[in-house]
């Protein structure tokens, strides 16, 4: 998965959102799949700081 968009829209504050948003993306599907709950989801509902560093890691790649 991965987000894409013009640089002119690029707001390095909306990373955690952005970041939360794959996660939960991921889950959903993962959950689609197999009827799993997937490890991103149960971070992204614990605690904001789980999707800030997850979203951290997304700015680097």
């Amino acid at each position: 998965m991965a987000v894409s968009m013009p640089e002119s829209r690029y707001d390095e504050s909306r990373l955690p959102e952005w970041g939360g948003m794959v996660a939960d993306t991921a889950a959903e599907i993962t959950h689609r799949r197999s009827g799993v709950q997937s490890r991103a989801r149960c971070l992204s509902s614990t605690s904001a700081s789980a999707s800030t560093n997850r979203s951290s890691s997304l700015s680097r790649r």
